[in-house]
């Protein structure tokens, strides 16, 4: 072989390999436009802060319940009832839950119901005491559950390594009401859903941590639809572990959606994912109307010396953002009109 056919095979060859890393470099690229949202910002919005106090004895989790603001503070196992500039401490569960998981809890009058996925249990008790008014062991596994207005919505394993489940309707007394098999199923180890609970005064969501994916029920617990977020992605989670509930991954998961409120008749959504309009250190709130689950628009909340929220809730006209772990602030928060 001559010296200019070598020279001639190694220019081929690199011309070859730089159309292969131009075309990797292209599939990436065009595979995150693909992902790119397209958001409609309304400037029209508007915070007023009104109260700010830093909490004493921490906090990881925000609920309203009855017009009443509760902190949830999971590792010491407390529950805390704001008054005023005020937290008064009126319930402990570390007696009934021993690790340090946010277990999801529902408030209805002097009654408080706590789920306890890795026992199977939920718990009844009453919130002057503490006394445990109902202890009840489920058959089957589950993951999340919330108490709505004649029982409970249970999110349940349907298969023995618990990554395909069914939202089920229990009765007050325990007994399965109805099934509600319209979680997607899936056969490559792929996890199906996980996410959370938000109850509100006439409806209530499941809404999906790492999927786009939201189902809307009644105040019954009865289901009435499911629509998907603006961020449509589907990620596929590869379960390796699952131990009493909780899943291990085979890579870190990307959380979507963080946490949501209900206020009026929009869905306000913490999304996780960023855009070309804004930088990946702003909080984003996608709001979605509660009848059909259509995209309204989008906003950010106020920025607060760069601390991440933690949780947020609306009440009335307030909109209560919880920053780190420490700090509850109060804000005016002047609604899209119409809604």
């Amino acid at each position: 072989m001559t010296i200019f056919m070598k020279k001639n095979i190694i220019i081929t060859v690199s011309i070859v390999i730089s159309i292969i890393l131009i075309l990797l470099v292209w599939s990436k690229s065009n595979k995150h436009e693909n992902n790119i949202i397209n958001r409609k910002y309304l400037n029209s919005l508007n915070f007023q802060q009104l109260t700010s106090f830093n909490l004493k004895k921490g906090a990881n989790k925000l609920d309203v319940f009855d017009n009443e603001i509760f902190l949830q503070n999971s590792e010491k196992k407390d529950i805390s009832l704001i008054e005023g500039k005020s937290e008064n401490l009126i319930f402990n569960y570390g007696a009934l839950i021993k690790n340090n998981f946010p277990e999801s809890y529902t408030i209805i009058v002097d009654s408080i119901f706590m789920f306890y996925p890795s026992k199977r249990a939920v718990f009844k008790s009453n919130l002057k005491n503490s006394n445990v008014l109902v202890e009840k062991k489920l058959e089957l596994p589950f993951t999340r559950g919330v108490a709505v207005d004649n029982g409970f919505v249970i999110k349940e394993c349907i298969t023995a390594d618990c990554i395909n489940q069914q939202f089920t309707l229990y009765s007050k007394d325990f007994k399965v009401q109805k099934n509600f098999d319209v979680i997607s199923h899936r056969n490559d180890g792929g996890l199906t859903q996980d996410g959370f609970f938000v109850k509100g005064k006439n409806e209530l969501f499941f809404i999906s941590y790492l999927l786009p994916d939201i189902f809307c029920f009644d105040s019954e617990g009865n289901f009435k639809y499911k629509f998907t977020t603006i961020d449509n992605r589907d990620d596929n989670l590869e379960v390796v572990k699952l131990r009493k509930a909780a899943y291990t991954f085979k890579k870190n998961p990307f959380y979507h959606q963080l946490t949501a409120s209900i206020g009026g008749n929009i869905l306000y959504v913490h999304s996780n994912i960023s855009d070309q309009k804004k930088d990946s250190n702003s909080d984003i709130i996608d709001m979605y109307q509660i009848s059909d689950g259509s995209y309204i628009g989008s906003f950010t909340l106020p920025p607060r010396n760069n601390i991440k929220v933690f949780d947020y809730k609306i009440l009335g006209n307030n909109f209560l953002v919880l920053y780190a772990d420490n700090e509850l602030v109060k804000y005016k928060f002047n609604k899209p009109q119409n809604f």
